[in-house]
């Protein structure tokens, strides 16, 4: 099943999950707690196995600076823990913001940093047009 929102949020609304059913969530370490938690509302026996962290690297940050110092034109983040990271010492200047969906652009907000655009759905098509709309327009 690939429900229409393929956030944690279209996740929850679109399962149909037995009350007593065992359910093993893989995900990332600082994931969201939205579908785990509506699940256990529901009577699910839930267990949330962090698989993945998200991590600073210094190499790419420094490729990061090397692009915008460069003059990309814009920088993707492609999930909330690579906007935590992505924006929280980095200047864009000048280079726009362009989020994969509305989790990573409140994130990218809270960090002080302006989305350009948003991506409808958090897959590369609908990534690629919010790029191209953000770039719309730019010398």
């Amino acid at each position: 099943m690939v429900p229409e929102d393929a956030r944690s949020a279209g996740l929850t609304k679109a399962l149909r999950v037995p009350r007593g059913a065992r359910v093993l969530i893989p995900r990332a370490e600082r994931g969201l707690n939205l579908l785990p938690n509506a699940l256990r509302k529901k009577g699910v026996l839930v267990t949330v196995v962090p698989v993945y962290r998200t991590l600073p690297d210094q190499e790419g940050r420094r490729a990061l600076r090397r692009a915008l110092i460069d003059g990309a034109d814009a920088v993707l983040f492609a999930s909330g823990s690579a906007a935590r990271l992505g924006a929280s010492d980095v200047k864009l200047s000048g280079a726009v913001a362009v989020a994969i969906g509305p989790t990573t652009a409140a994130v990218l907000r809270s960090r002080g940093v302006r989305p350009a655009a948003v991506s409808k759905r958090p897959d590369p098509k609908s990534f690629a047009r919010a790029v191209v709309l953000a770039l719309r327009g730019r010398p």
